[in-house]
């Protein structure tokens, strides 16, 4: 039996990350990127990949990466989706400075490289994956979901916003955020202006 413990560290971790990737879905089926099946399939492997990269990095420095809701970006996303724009920034995964252990937790000092390098590792996996499937698509038009639902949820990750990993990577290399967030708004406007949302 897989034992993912230390992927799901908060109380409500699991109900968030359940409600996050089916959300997303909902909002990527609708918006017509994909149905419903593939949708769900697609956000829930990149959203546990990138939030698996951030977490992993986090415990490389003894914290700990938490997925938690936003109920105000959940509601502005749902007023967005009404006119057909998926807004993903409904999710954010939250640094904390101690790890959950056998006896309570152990406070860390965590400095802006470190919040960085945990926020470059979830931001470089979106956006990696979505560059990756953008290639795949001069061949096949089938891996254009799997670009799109990526490069979508790169963008918004990137936005300079509390607790995202465009954030904490500004507070450790302005220039790698610009960098970063221009890669992935040139790929927001291919799927706006010249892909199309729909599938």
């Amino acid at each position: 039996m897989i034992n993912l413990n230390w992927f799901f560290q908060g109380k409500y971790e699991l109900f968030y990350f359940l409600a996050y990737v089916i959300f997303l879905s909902l909002v990527f089926w609708y918006v017509g990127i994909a149905d419903p099946v593939e949708s769900f399939l697609i956000t829930l492997i990149s959203v546990f990949l990138y939030l698996s990269a951030e977490k992993l990095m986090a415990r490389k420095y003894g914290s700990s990466v938490i997925l938690k809701i936003n109920p105000f970006y959940l509601l502005f996303s749902l007023i967005l989706a009404f006119f057909k724009i998926p807004m993903t920034l409904i999710g954010l995964a939250e640094t904390y400075p101690y790890r959950y252990g056998r006896w309570g937790f152990k406070v860390v000092s965590l400095g802006r490289i470190e919040l960085g390098y945990i926020g470059f590792a979830g931001a470089i996996t979106t956006l990696g994956l979505a560059v990756f499937f953008k290639f795949l698509t001069l061949f096949s038009p089938v891996f254009l979901p799997l670009y799109k639902i990526n490069a979508i949820i790169s963008f918004y990750n990137l936005l300079f916003v509390p607790h995202t990993e465009g954030f904490k990577i500004y507070g450790w290399s302005p220039m790698l955020w610009v960098f970063l967030l221009v890669i992935a708004g040139f790929m927001m406007m291919d799927i706006f202006f010249v892909l199309g949302l729909s599938a």
